[in-house]
This record gives structure tokens, sequence and C-alpha cells, in this order.
């Protein structure tokens, strides 16, 4: 099953000149953005100033001891791909530059974009994704609550920085957050500025708060936008969409489908198929009535405590998880003991009602398929009694630990083959 190394790797040497832009190029260059470190691209709107793949590459070879330690910004495959990307013909003449990065824990922000310009075919403004510090994944919940986030002002004020120095039309990119700051900056720009933007790719990305589906500057963009999903997403089904999505065959299920690597290709393009899988269906449905029964301030303390629990044990990053993982655990579920017993109710009663949602809704699809269930019983009582007795703790935290293993660490590389 090919992936987009394996379309890299065979069309490394063709030029752009033999072989026009591709959408697999789009999302390659886009990959970009996690490895563009602003130790190796300059933060000016100057491409006089511009690196290439290859210098990023040097650096990362450098310092791997230290950067192969990230497996959100560098997973291997991501580092397959730079390097594919870095020894081609086709790539060779890609230049990067305007690398903003901004990370402040205060203040809850995470933000990072490059200008990506692939000479005489197109420009690209790239927004980062999501990376591995708690306090990104904590602003993205906060999407859910809250009409503008500190990355999405950022983003506004980054697309405009771009556009007043640099000349000519653009498009604009994103995975997972990335692509939300990508729609959100575009929506929310000056008239001028829009119609210097060609289209807006996103893959995987989180919808947009309503009152973004409502604006005009949102209404004048709608039409550039493609939205890549894969068959079985969760964090495509978040917030509020009104696109029709691209579904994108992809291996493995659920949150692991997030990566790009698990998405299959066919040809030039990626596979594509007619609709999401049930359970992604499923899950948007459920989210949706579920955030319906809290208020934005509720919401907001539900974020709070679940969130503040990994400062409390003095976990920056997940990839602190690493080492002492069962340490770390255990510390987690201490430190989730000592909430305060008004906030703590309120979370334990709202992973409950979304459980309850999700079952109630999967009850009503697959009649006759699952275990009756009322409303009336507790949930994760009716999960956890269909587990046999003789699994401990500890066994389910070696499971726990070995899944997330075997989706960061030790999934083997596709096999080299041609492209479909």
């Amino acid at each position: 099953m090919p992936n987009i190394n394996n379309y890299v790797a065979k069309y490394k040497n063709i030029s752009f000149r033999r072989r026009g832009l591709t959408p697999l190029d789009i999302m390659a260059v886009n990959e970009l953005s996690y490895v563009a470190l602003g130790e190796v691209v300059s933060e000016e709107f100057d491409f006089k100033k511009a690196c290439r793949i290859k210098d990023i590459l040097y650096y990362y070879m450098e310092h791997e001891n230290e950067l192969k330690t990230n497996n959100i910004l560098f997973p291997a495959k991501r580092v397959k791909l730079l390097k594919l990307m870095a020894s081609s013909r086709r790539y060779a003449d890609v230049q990067l530059c305007g690398c903003k990065e901004d990370i402040d824990y205060l203040k809850e922000r995470q933000f990072c974009a490059t200008v990506i310009k692939v000479p005489g075919i197109k420009t690209f403004i790239s927004f980062r994704g999501t990376d591995d510090n708690v306090i990104s994944w904590k602003e993205d919940f906060k999407m859910s609550y809250m009409s503008k986030i500190p990355a999405q002002k950022l983003a506004c004020k980054y697309l405009e920085e771009a556009l007043d120095n640099l000349s000519g039309s653009f498009i604009l990119t994103g995975h997972s957050k990335g692509g939300n700051l990508a729609i959100y900056s575009a929506a929310n720009t000056n008239e001028a500025f829009r119609g210097r933007i060609e289209g807006i790719y996103t893959y995987d990305a989180p919808g947009v708060h309503t009152s973004v589906l409502e604006s005009e500057g949102y209404k004048a963009i709608r039409s550039k936008v493609v939205a890549y999903v894969p068959e079985d997403t969760v964090v495509g089904a978040l917030l509020e969409k009104d696109v029709e999505t691209v579904v994108v065959k992809s291996k493995l299920f659920g949150v692991m489908q997030h990566i790009v690597y698990n998405w299959q290709i066919k040809g030039h393009d990626l596979q594509k198929l007619k609709s999401r899988t049930t359970g992604s269906i499923l899950f948007e449905r459920a989210l949706k009535q579920w955030m319906c029964n809290y208020s934005e301030e509720e919401l907001k303390i539900i974020c709070d405590v679940a969130f503040d629990l990994f400062a409390d044990i003095n976990v920056i990053s997940f990839m602190d998880f690493k080492d002492e993982f069962y340490k770390k655990v255990s510390d987690l579920i201490k430190a989730a003991t000592a909430v305060d017993k008004k906030n703590s109710k309120l979370v334990v009663e709202a992973l409950s009602d979304l459980i309850k949602i999700y079952i109630s809704l999967a009850g009503e699809n697959f009649k006759g398929r699952i275990p009756s269930f009322s409303p009336d019983k507790d949930p994760i009582k009716f999960i956890t009694e269909k587990i046999p007795e003789t699994i401990g703790n500890l066994e389910w935290v070696d499971f726990i630990k070995s899944k997330l293993s075997f989706a960061s660490n030790t999934q083997t590389d596709e096999k080299k083959g041609p492209v479909q």
C-alpha cells in the first residue's frame, strides 16, 4: 500500500517542467512546515535569504541525537521524506523563508508557519499543526468554546505580514490545527489579500467556530478550500465544516489515521473513498450532541482541569512520558484524585455523559449487534464489566504503552514499489 514517500521516491528525479504540480506534491510541501526550524530557516520574508531543503537535512543530521527523540516533528517516515526531497531533482530548488515560531506556556499558545516556494511553479504559506507540547493540545481544545484562540490571532498577523512583504499569489496549507489556522487567517484578512490566495489545502484539520462560518470573509474563501480527511477521522470531525471533504483511504484506525503517512495514494493523487466510516460519523454526532449540553464556562473548566493535571506533575511535552512512563502515569492518577471535588464531579459527569451519548447513538445504528444499554446505567461500568477481571491495571498500562509505541516508534516503512 503506497504512501506519500513512495510517490516522492518514484518521481524525485522528474522535474516540475516534465510533470506538473500534483496534489501529492502539495501534501509533501506541507510536511516541510514540521521540519522548518528557526535555527535554519530565516524569519525574514525575503527569498534572497532563503534556505533549501538540504540545509534542513544537514542541520538535522548534525543534531540527530537530539531531534530524533521528538516523534511529533521528526518521526521516522517524515525524516525519510526529508531525505528523499533533499536528494531529489524535483524538489532541489525549493526555498524556505519567513519561519515564525511562537510557543508561550503562560499565554497557552503554540504557533509556527513558513513560506515555501517552488520556483516557477507556486508559493505556499504552510501552517504547522499541533506539536508534542501539552499546551498545544490544550489550545486545540479551546477551539471548542472560544471563537478565537491565540494561535489564530498570530496566524492572521503572519498572513498579512507575508502578503505585505511578498508579491504574487499563494496557496495556503496546513495539517491538523495548521489547516484551521490557514482557513481562519484567510477568512479574516482584507479583500485585496484574499484575492491573492489561490487555494487552501487542509489535511485532517478540525473545522472552525460557527461564528467563522457566518462571516463574510469565510464565505469569500469557502470555494477555495480543499479539505482532506482519512476515512476514520477523529480530528477532522471536530468543530464545524460546510465544505465537502475529500475522504482518503487509510491504514490503521481512529486517531492513528491522523498521520498522513498512513494515507494511501493512487497514481498522482490520494486514494479517495465515497464516505467516512460509520464510527467516525458517530463520533462526530456524539461530540456535537455532548457539547450542546455544556456552557462555554463549563467546557473551559473541563479543559483547565484536564490539562492542568499535566502541569501538576511537571509534564510539558507528551514526550516526557518516554522516560519513567509508569511513574508519570501513577503521578497523573494521584493528581487527578486531588482535584477540587466540584470540578472533579463535573469532569467525571461530562465523560460519563459523552460515553452515554456515543453508546446510545451506536445502539441506534447497530440494533441487535451490541449489548443493550439503558441510559440509567453507569456507562463506565457498562464497558469495564465486559473486561475479564484477570486483567490488572499494570497490564492495561503495558497495553496502552505498546499501542503508543506502535503508533509512533515501531511502524515499519512501506515496501518500496511502483505507484499504482
